[in-house]
């Protein structure tokens, strides 16, 4: 395989501007997104307290693995079929319009049977029924999504996502402190979805697709056989991020649930901006390259996608350990003692996850979905194994640490399933010494004036990190070529524009 200096796998500027473009607008919405929800759980753990928000966690946990149901792995499905196949785009909405709500209405039954007893016990009544409303509407905007994505059209999903975040918001905000409390939350959510899905609609007539019945004879059946490997490879991640909450509750109490959403809600915002973003921006190209049988060029892809974890991950854990503790009691306030030692260990898991993620994507392009969830199943039965173990014998702490171990091996897992050229693994190894060299360098700066000013000290490990991957050379001569030339693609696009 030639090197990547060689510049012989680099994809064109103009391609890679595609993907950098609809990466800016996805990102740029991923991250304007993000803060506003991040605001609004952040006002939730401190109008809330531990223990309300400690019960909310756990809904949210149950809640999101019943999400499952009406997904049951479609979205994926199709934007990786959508995307090699654009005309069938049309039967394809078709056949998930029939399954998806179908399914979302099983999912609301089953919720409400399962948690009516818990919420009840709570003093919450049948809040569980208003809760579990949106996983029908979240389904009818959800599968407008997939087609999107598939299409490159990245931009509509991203002002959606904004204002959808921007609706629940400006609703929940004055019914929580008018002292509705749950109530107002999930009054919100529902709100929220039903705008959503209308908008999703909308975007999706304006750009002429609408569902072309009668849904091929087999279609149902055959998104049905492909979906269900990913559906349960998704209930198996959510299981994973959401098994914590839902073991923490019974064991410790919903106030230390709380301490352990506050980390977690700054993980996970973390991850889905600077992670599944890109996942997201590139899973078309990813496709369309594999399907084209470019494994040079595939794998290639493959390596980027993960060093860019790698130099997002790193400096979020050397920071992580000089700033956490001052970033959660200025977030959160007091009650959330703990979150500050979650969040440093969290954060480590976090970077695995990120890199790990980059080989997941593989099987899933390559359609071996099954071959995945059985790696992802026996990871999650050892997680399990361990947060029980731990939690019982550390406390809460034991949730952070076997996530960690739990990523960790995943990582190792994942690797050695998509099978990378030895001579990827090299570069990617040599990419991530020197990024942690960066990030150590940039740590120990910090350090020396973080007594002066906590702000100067992350500017000063923002800068030095920066100049130790330029100076370390984490990206090859012919990747900053290309980065120059895509810039002015872009430019010109814009310029043209």
């Amino acid at each position: 395989m030639p090197t990547a200096a060689s510049g012989t796998l680099l994809p064109s500027p103009s391609a890679t501007a595609r993907v950098v473009r609809n990466g800016l607008a996805f990102g740029g919405s991923k991250v304007a997104t993000s803060l506003v929800l991040f605001a609004w759980q952040v006002a939730l753990a401190r109008l809330l307290g531990p223990r309300v928000y400690g019960i909310y966690a756990a809904l949210g946990a149950g809640l999101a693995l019943a999400s499952v149901v009406p997904d049951f792995g479609l979205g994926l499905v199709v934007a990786r079929d959508a995307a090699k196949r654009p005309e069938a785009a049309s039967h394809l909405l078709a056949a998930t319009l029939l399954i998806q709500p179908s399914l979302g209405a099983v999912a609301v039954v089953g919720v409400i049977g399962l948690g009516w007893g818990w919420t009840t016990a709570q003093g919450l009544g049948a809040l569980i029924v208003l809760a579990a409303l949106p996983l029908i509407t979240d389904t009818l905007g959800n599968l407008c999504h997939a087609q999107l994505v598939a299409a490159e059209r990245l931009v509509e999903p991203s002002a959606i996502a904004l204002l959808h975040a921007a609706v629940l918001v400006a609703v929940g905000a004055p019914l929580v402190w008018s002292g509705l409390g749950l109530w107002g939350v999930y009054g919100a959510m529902l709100v929220a979805s039903v705008v959503r899905a209308a908008f999703y609609w909308r975007r999706l007539a304006v750009a002429g697709l609408s569902p072309s019945w009668p849904v091929p004879p087999g279609l149902v059946r055959a998104l049905l056989g492909q979906g269900w490997p990913l559906a349960l490879l998704t209930l198996v991640g959510l299981g994973r991020i959401n098994a914590d909450k839902l073991v923490v509750t019974p064991m410790l109490g919903a106030a230390a649930t709380g301490e352990l959403q506050a980390a977690f809600v700054i993980v996970f915002g973390l991850g889905d901006v600077l992670s599944a973003t890109l996942l997201t921006a590139v899973l078309p190209v990813m496709a369309r390259t594999f399907q084209q049988g470019r494994r040079e060029h595939f794998d290639y892809l493959v390596e980027r996608v993960a060093c860019a974890g790698l130099l997002v991950g790193a400096p979020l854990v050397f920071g992580g350990v000089l700033f956490a503790r001052r970033v959660c009691a200025a977030l959160f306030g007091a009650g959330f003692g703990e979150t500050p030692r979650l969040l440093v260990v969290l954060l480590a898991a976090l970077a695995a996850t990120m890199v790990g993620s980059a080989f997941q994507q593989v099987l899933i392009v390559q359609g071996r979905q099954r071959t995945l969830l059985t790696a992802r199943g026996t990871v999650l039965a050892c997680h399990l194994l361990l947060l029980y173990v731990l939690v019982s014998r550390i406390g809460l702490v034991g949730t952070a640490v076997a996530s960690l171990v739990t990523e960790a091996v995943a990582l190792v897992v994942l690797t050695a399933l998509a099978r990378p050229p030895a001579s990827s693994l090299g570069r990617l190894a040599r990419s991530g010494l020197s990024i942690m060299a960066a990030a150590g360098i940039a740590t120990l700066a910090a350090r020396v004036v973080d007594p002066a000013s906590g702000l100067v000290a992350l500017a000063v490990m923002a800068v030095v990190t920066c100049v130790g991957f330029v100076v370390l050379r984490v990206m090859s001569a012919a990747e900053w070529r290309l980065l120059r030339a895509t810039v002015g693609v872009l430019l010109g696009a814009r310029a043209g524009g």
